[in-house]
């Protein structure tokens, strides 16, 4: 008999990721300066690169 494995649920951002990208993105949108975009992939980089990895 074979058993079929369930589909995996779909990666979500945790809700506090989902803040932060939400209040970086609400920021950029207002004042589009290359050093606030620097810093926003500064601060997102290591939040993201879990969720980027394919398994």
């Amino acid at each position: 008999m074979s058993r079929t494995r369930r589909p995996r649920p779909a990666r979500r951002f945790p809700p506090a990721d989902r803040t932060l990208l939400v209040v970086i993105v609400v920021l950029l949108a207002r004042t589009p300066d290359p050093a606030h975009l620097l810093a926003a992939a500064t601060l997102l980089t290591p939040r993201l690169t879990p969720l980027l990895r394919t398994p």
